[in-house]
């Protein structure tokens, strides 16, 4: 994925990404380009390896799930969190 930039006011800018061969063009303010960058190439290699793993899935179920395994992962609580809970 070579992601494409472009100015289109003095705030923010125009990204165009790739996401499972298809283009997609955001507008993001100009400081969150690189991390715009790095959550478009995540969410392709995520999508990519769960077309990869299993039976023909269409792009929007491919999708949800991505979305879900990477809001499970943010969701947990670190260990420590855990154990204060607990204590």
């Amino acid at each position: 994925m070579s992601p494409r930039a472009s100015v289109s006011d003095s705030e923010n800018m125009s990204v165009t990404v790739r996401i499972m061969g298809r283009e997609y063009t955001v507008l993001c303010p100009q400081e969150e380009h690189e991390a715009l960058v790095a959550s478009a190439a995540f969410l392709n290699e995520r999508m990519s390896a769960i077309r990869k793993r299993g039976k023909a899935l269409g792009a929007e179920r491919i999708a949800v799930m991505a979305d879900y395994w990477s809001s499970r992962a943010q969701t947990k609580l670190p260990r420590w969190t855990t154990q204060q809970l607990s204590a």
